[in-house]
């Protein structure tokens, strides 16, 4: 069964390079574009994992983690971040499962997200 990753990324030209990367890999790949639609999505579409940007519009990442990770129906949902920011603001995102910053190398995230997933036995 192919695992479903949701991308919540506002920057259009990111979210489709990383789309591509995904659905290459052989996952299938929802996308959100502000925080509050990745949450309707993350209810609506039962992703396996979710990569998230710090700076979502409407709905920082790091509140959306927040509210997945206190979701008893999603609080085991992997959430791997991805942040342009100083690492002073880790520790407001200190619940995502993993923290890239940018700008990173997407065979390194394509690793991590089959490490996480593989942790939650659905690689």
């Amino acid at each position: 069964m192919m695992k479903k990753i949701l991308i919540a990324e506002d920057d259009a030209g990111v979210a489709e390079m990383l789309e591509m990367r995904f659905k290459e890999s052989g996952y299938e790949v929802v996308t959100a574009a502000t925080g509050p639609q990745a949450l309707e999505k993350i209810a609506a579409e039962a992703p396996d994992l979710v990569i998230l940007d710090y700076s979502l519009p409407r709905m920082s990442g790091a509140e959306v983690c927040r509210k997945i990770k206190s979701n008893p129906k999603s609080s085991a949902l992997p959430v791997l971040m991805l942040s342009g920011h100083s690492p002073d603001c880790l520790n407001e995102i200190q619940e995502a499962d993993a923290v890239f910053e940018k700008p990173y190398r997407s065979d390194e995230l394509l690793k991590k997200v089959r490490d996480l997933l593989g942790k939650r036995g659905v690689s």
